[in-house]
Order: structure tokens, then sequence, then C-alpha cells
């Protein structure tokens, strides 16, 4: 896919996420995409990856270096981090917790694997440090 694509389809993701009011599913969003086109450049999109592009539209970041359209409940739902309310907001720091835990978790599963293999032991917070068994 050339640039100019790529930008078309993140502008057209863009202006359809805003008039769906900045909240809603990501098939909500690919769905809405699909309606605005004719069938062949509908069909083109979707074989172009639609979905994995609406995903990561949904995951940049702003400015602030947060997700601009965190999904905010188990449905799957996103939504503008603007408009979030306090229990949206309690959801998404609950989910980026658990992302915490699970990435700790698989990286103390690899420095332990470096230690069975070649004798290293690793500090997950600070891997850089060298030290030996």
């Amino acid at each position: 896919m050339i640039n100019s694509e790529h930008s078309e389809i993140n502008d057209l993701l863009d202006r359809t996420w805003h008039e769906l009011g900045g909240r809603g599913t990501k098939g909500d969003l690919v769905t809405h995409v699909r309606m605005l086109l004719p069938p062949h450049l509908s069909t083109y999109l979707i074989d172009q990856g639609l979905g994995t592009k609406a995903g990561a539209y949904l995951r940049q970041t702003g400015e602030h270096g947060l997700p601009q359209a965190p999904e905010i409940d188990a449905h799957g739902t996103h939504a503008q981090l603007e408009l979030l309310d306090e229990s949206e907001f309690r959801y998404v720091v609950a989910r980026q917790m658990d992302n915490s835990r699970t990435a700790r978790r698989r990286a103390q599963q690899l420095a332990d694997l470096a230690f069975e293999r070649l004798g290293v032991v690793i500090d997950i917070d600070n891997p850089f440090a060298e030290r030996s068994a």
C-alpha cells in the first residue's frame, strides 16, 4: 500500500470515528467505513486489512503518550480519552495494570530462561545491570 492510500484510509477512519461520536467498537468503525464506500472499494479495503488498520487507529497515542481511544469495557467498546467518565477511566486503569502485571511476569520468565540457559541473572527492574549467578 502506498503512502497516499494509507493516509486516505487514516483520514476516512478519522472522519468516521468522529461521526460515531468518538465511541464504538472496532467492528462499528469498520462497518461504518464500509457503508460509506461502493462495494468494490469496500472489498478492496477489507483485502488490505481494514480491520487491522481500524484497530491500529484506535490504539494510536496522542501527544501525552496515552491511547487516544482506549478500550473502556469488556465488550470491546473504545472511546476518545476526553469523553471517558469515572467508571470508564477505572476500567482503563485496571486494564493497564493487568497489562503491566502480565508484562512483568513475562519479563521474569525471560530472565529465568536466561539464567537457565546462560547462567546469568537479569534483574527485570534493571536489565542492563551486569551480574552473574
